[in-house]
Protein backbone atom coordinates (compact mmCIF):
# COMPACT_ATOMS: atom_id res chain seq x y z
CA UNK A 1 0.00 0.00 0.00
CA UNK A 2 1.62 3.19 -1.40
CA UNK A 3 1.05 6.62 0.91
CA UNK A 4 -0.52 7.96 -2.61
CA UNK A 5 -3.22 5.40 -2.74
CA UNK A 6 -3.76 6.07 1.47
CA UNK A 7 -4.25 9.79 0.36
CA UNK A 8 -6.27 9.10 -2.62
CA UNK A 9 -8.95 7.12 -0.38
CA UNK A 10 -8.71 9.94 2.08
CA UNK A 11 -10.02 12.47 -0.40
CA UNK A 12 -12.51 10.45 -1.98
CA UNK A 13 -13.75 9.47 1.84
CA UNK A 14 -13.35 13.61 2.35
CA UNK A 15 -15.53 14.23 -0.91
CA UNK A 16 -17.97 11.34 -0.83
CA UNK A 17 -18.90 12.71 3.05
CA UNK A 18 -18.60 16.69 1.93
CA UNK A 19 -21.20 15.66 -1.11
CA UNK A 20 -23.79 13.80 0.92
CA UNK A 21 -23.33 16.16 3.96
CA UNK A 22 -22.54 13.60 6.74
CA UNK A 23 -21.45 16.12 9.20
CA UNK A 24 -21.98 15.09 12.92
CA UNK A 25 -24.85 13.29 13.30
CA UNK A 26 -26.00 12.24 9.88
CA UNK A 27 -23.09 9.64 9.35
CA UNK A 28 -22.97 6.87 7.00
CA UNK A 29 -21.53 2.82 7.45
CA UNK A 30 -18.02 2.96 6.85
CA UNK A 31 -17.88 0.32 3.79
CA UNK A 32 -21.04 2.46 1.59
CA UNK A 33 -17.63 5.15 1.23
CA UNK A 34 -16.23 2.27 -1.13
CA UNK A 35 -19.46 2.88 -3.57
CA UNK A 36 -18.46 5.09 -6.63
CA UNK A 37 -15.06 3.69 -6.99
CA UNK A 38 -13.69 1.01 -9.46
CA UNK A 39 -13.95 -2.52 -8.60
CA UNK A 40 -10.16 -2.67 -8.19
CA UNK A 41 -9.79 0.03 -5.94
CA UNK A 42 -12.24 -1.19 -3.40
CA UNK A 43 -9.76 -1.90 -0.73
CA UNK A 44 -10.88 -2.07 2.88
CA UNK A 45 -7.63 -2.06 4.17
CA UNK A 46 -7.29 0.82 2.26
CA UNK A 47 -10.14 2.41 3.32
CA UNK A 48 -9.77 1.43 7.02
CA UNK A 49 -6.41 2.78 6.78
CA UNK A 50 -7.77 6.10 5.38
CA UNK A 51 -10.36 6.82 7.95
CA UNK A 52 -7.71 6.33 10.66
CA UNK A 53 -5.19 8.82 9.13
CA UNK A 54 -8.51 11.12 9.19
CA UNK A 55 -9.84 10.79 12.69
CA UNK A 56 -5.78 11.90 13.86
CA UNK A 57 -6.37 14.58 11.65
CA UNK A 58 -9.22 15.34 13.58
CA UNK A 59 -11.28 15.83 10.03
CA UNK A 60 -14.06 12.74 10.77
CA UNK A 61 -15.22 11.24 13.31
CA UNK A 62 -17.01 7.63 14.44
CA UNK A 63 -20.22 6.96 15.24
CA UNK A 64 -22.87 3.67 15.96
CA UNK A 65 -19.49 1.54 17.45
CA UNK A 66 -17.42 2.73 15.07
CA UNK A 67 -19.07 1.25 11.97
CA UNK A 68 -20.40 4.60 10.77
CA UNK A 69 -18.89 7.57 9.79
CA UNK A 70 -19.46 11.35 9.50
CA UNK A 71 -17.03 15.17 9.02
CA UNK A 72 -16.39 16.18 12.44
CA UNK A 73 -19.09 18.95 12.54
CA UNK A 74 -16.49 21.77 13.67
CA UNK A 75 -13.61 20.90 10.86
CA UNK A 76 -16.05 21.48 7.66
CA UNK A 77 -14.00 24.32 6.63
CA UNK A 78 -10.73 22.74 7.08
CA UNK A 79 -12.33 20.06 4.76
CA UNK A 80 -13.84 22.23 2.19
CA UNK A 81 -10.02 24.11 2.03
CA UNK A 82 -8.55 20.91 0.97
CA UNK A 83 -10.77 19.50 -1.42
CA UNK A 84 -10.56 23.01 -3.16
CA UNK A 85 -7.43 22.46 -3.55
CA UNK A 86 -7.57 19.32 -4.44
CA UNK A 87 -10.14 19.77 -7.44
CA UNK A 88 -7.28 22.71 -8.68
CA UNK A 89 -4.57 20.60 -8.99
Amino acid sequence: MSASDIERMEIHILNKLYRHTNIGEDYIFIFNILQGLEPHERDKKKAIRAIKNLIKKGLVELHKNSKCISLHRKNVDVVEDILKKFNDI
